[in-house]
């Protein structure tokens, strides 16, 4: 009877850890480095149109990039996003909307990612630049990580 109470205590406690989402913290900087390369994009947009960009990542640090768990820009999520800058690469809006990069991305693994961009309200070229980012923390491209860029005609 022992063993039978025990064997039920054990498998709930197993069952109500693998309910808890996991605990994601900062990390460090000195370890994190990505790639991205942008791989479909439109030439030509309208003015605030929202359109889907397609990228490959490649974790080219020495940690593991946790999966997004819970709301978009909960602390310490990680999170493919863009910035608009000017020819002359001056920022014109900096902080894009937020996608998810999946799965927790391993040591030199390759995952293919979309996000959706909203173009600039005025009509120009702009460089669209995709990087990302840990929410709260830092951008990939701020440490050193390589980030993409296109150039796109906003109409």
């Amino acid at each position: 009877m022992k063993f039978l109470y025990l064997s039920v205590l054990l498998l709930s406690s197993l069952c109500a850890c693998s309910k808890q989402e996991p605990i994601v913290g900062k990390l460090d900087p000195q370890g994190a480095k990505l790639g991205i390369m942008i791989t479909d994009w439109p030439k030509a947009v309208a003015t605030n149109a929202e359109f889907p960009v397609e990228a490959l990542l490649r974790n080219m640090g020495e940690q593991t990039l946790p999966a997004a768990v819970g709301e978009i820009g909960s602390p310490h999520q990680v999170y493919l996003s863009y910035h608009w800058l000017a020819m002359d690469g001056k920022p014109v809006i900096w902080d894009g909307t937020r996608a998810s990069i999946g799965a927790a991305l391993k040591k030199s693994e390759d995952r293919a990612a979309k996000l959706v961009v909203t173009a600039p309200p005025t009509p120009d070229n702009y460089i669209l630049e995709l990087d990302v980012v840990q929410e709260g923390d830092f951008w990939f491209g701020g440490i050193g990580s390589q980030t993409s860029r296109v150039v796109i005609t906003v109409q």
